[in-house]
């Protein structure tokens, strides 16, 4: 196992450029990921944020058929609905 480890340091001393380009390599695919995934949550927290304070709403449904109130009332009772409205337009 020593004797591994010893040859281990001696290639890369002897491939110094080429260790040095893979070790760059590395960390920037980590950085890059590392800072998409924070730019995500930062991006999805404000617009959740911006959505809740203007009270606009999520998902627009249009029905090209007859809806009564009983349609309106299964809709309000899914779960994360807040709030159902209905208006008819011609």
């Amino acid at each position: 196992m020593k004797i591994k480890i010893i040859e281990l340091f001696k290639n890369i001393r002897k491939n110094l450029i080429n260790f040095i380009s893979i070790t760059l390599f590395i960390f920037f695919g980590v950085s890059l990921f590392l800072g998409l995934d924070f730019a995500a949550h930062g991006i999805k927290s404000t617009l959740d944020d911006t959505f809740t304070n203007a009270n606009m709403y999520d998902l627009k449904l249009k029905f090209y058929g007859l809806v009564d109130t009983s349609d309106i009332n299964d809709l309000c009772n899914i779960d994360g609905v807040d709030e159902v409205e209905g208006f008819f337009a011609t």
